[in-house]
């Protein structure tokens, strides 16, 4: 199998897995012993922090962990104050998961306003004339689109977000890992992100990231006092029971062996531009783009025609090439296909499979 897709899921390093053994034969000796309690809240702490540091965020105590990005969405949301007639705004470009627990909103009484990210340019304008006009609760939004790659301005969101008095919450999924990720620049009041896919950690795992201020803007389940005034650290609001020290161990593994190791923006960069190039002379194929910055790693393109499509589909199932396909919104009635690589990714196969797409 060619496997093309470590956007959907990417292998672990064996010493992940080697991580994950290792710390769960350690505490399986202990258990819930007054030694083995104190070694799994000392385990997690050292995750807690070595996560923190891949991310430049300053404290560790803001970061708690998730099984996946999804449960960390439906979190965050479930414990916002909404208000009938409360709107939130969002892209046509979120994960189908996290626009389901958007959607949920809807029974609360929440406004749902989703935008479409057609260029760059002109996604500021559509977000600032949406604050402008109504008045916004909460802005939810990729860092990274699932779909093409395309990167969100989270930044200059960021700044429009506070102006207007908002919440931001960012679904970092196709971020941490793949491009550059820091919270000394960043500062939404939610960032959340899974272990599986560009992090290279086990499936199961995953991290939430909240605000110094989030006091006074996430409830707590039973009405008490926001955590701005608690002396507790965030995390204990969000990690709901016993957590798997084992895969949180290999997903800690997983982040600082990607820290140490970097990016390879450049080299991942080089391979896109390949394949654009490489496809740019296929008919019957456009590549999906716009005119801002995308990530590396992510290159996505539509089928214009039947033919097409049914090619792509023999081609996939001939040589046995494990890739996305989708429907994506601005071709909304043909088929698309999003190819995904890391600096580990077979250079000889993603060639071979550029000389496999003759033309139909």
């Amino acid at each position: 199998m060619i496997y093309l897709n470590p956007a959907g899921l990417s292998p672990f390093d064996p010493e992940v897995q080697e991580e994950i053994i290792r710390t769960l034969n350690t505490f399986s000796h202990v258990l819930y012993t007054e030694a083995g309690i104190q070694h799994y809240r000392e385990t997690l702490q050292r995750c807690r922090r070595t996560i923190a540091d891949c991310l430049a965020l300053n404290d560790e105590q803001r970061l708690a962990f998730m099984p996946n990005a999804t449960t960390a969405c439906c979190l965050t949301l479930s414990r916002i104050k909404w208000k009938a007639g409360d709107i939130l705004l969002t892209t046509t470009h979120e994960n189908s998961t996290i626009l389901q627990e958007i959607n949920e909103l809807e029974d609360r009484g929440v406004e749902i306003i989703s935008l479409d990210p057609d260029s760059s340019a002109g996604l500021f304008p559509q977000l600032e004339t949406a604050v402008n006009k109504r008045s916004v609760r909460a802005i939810v939004v990729s860092h990274v689109s699932h779909f093409d790659g395309r990167i969100f301005p989270i930044a200059t969101i960021q700044n429009l977000a506070q102006s207007h008095q908002a919440l931001l919450i960012v679904d970092g999924a196709q971020a941490v890992g793949h491009i550059p990720v820091s919270f000394q620049q960043l500062r939404p009041h939610a960032y959340f992100f899974p272990g599986h896919k560009w992090c290279a950690g086990p499936m199961g795992t995953g991290a939430l990231i909240l605000s110094e201020k989030c006091g006074g803007i996430l409830a707590r389940r039973d009405g008490g006092k926001d955590c701005q005034q608690e002396t507790q650290p965030y995390w204990t609001r969000y990690e709901l029971g016993t957590q798997n020290i084992g895969l949180i161990a290999g997903l800690a593994k997983a982040c600082d062996m990607k820290r140490q190791a970097g990016m390879h923006g450049q080299i991942l960069d080089k391979i896109r531009e390949e394949w654009k190039v490489r496809l740019g002379h296929y008919p019957g194929i456009r590549i999906i783009e716009w005119d801002g910055p995308h990530a590396p790693g992510i290159l996505s393109f539509a089928c214009l025609n039947e033919k097409t499509e049914q090619f792509m589909q023999t081609v996939s199932s001939t040589h046995s090439i494990a890739w996305k396909t989708f429907t994506h919104p601005s071709y909304p009635s043909r088929l698309s296909v999003r190819v995904s690589w890391t600096a580990d990714t077979s250079k000889t196969e993603l060639r071979s499979v550029l000389d496999f797409l003759k033309t139909p």
